[in-house]
């Protein structure tokens, strides 16, 4: 069986990296967008909002609202345009869910 996952290193401690083989791969030495970009790397609170809002659109939904963990969840794929504060909350995750009540 296998998985297939999806992940940026954004800016962590590379030193955990050295104890596994990602993917089965051995001799691979894994890096991250900071170090790989000269130590100019985004934030994570910038890729993960870039990162979101491209994902939510290739999924098909029209906008993405951030919200607090306690808060329910729900996205609609016919909402409008996204406010610049729903955007920009670095500390609120994103959720989505088909519309009904079960959450993704």
């Amino acid at each position: 069986m296998g998985y297939n996952g999806f992940a940026l290193t954004v800016h962590p401690d590379l030193g955990a990296f050295d104890l596994i083989h990602p993917c089965g791969l051995r001799d691979i030495r894994m890096t991250s967008m900071h170090e790989a970009l000269g130590g100019r790397g985004p934030s994570l609170a910038d890729v993960r909002t870039s990162v979101t809002v491209a994902l939510a659109g290739q999924l098909g939904y029209a906008a993405v609202r951030w919200a607090d963990a306690a808060e329910p969840r729900q996205i609609s794929r016919d909402a409008g345009p996204p406010a610049a504060s729903d955007l920009s909350t670095p500390s609120a995750a994103p959720t989505f869910s088909t519309g009904g009540t079960a959450p993704w």
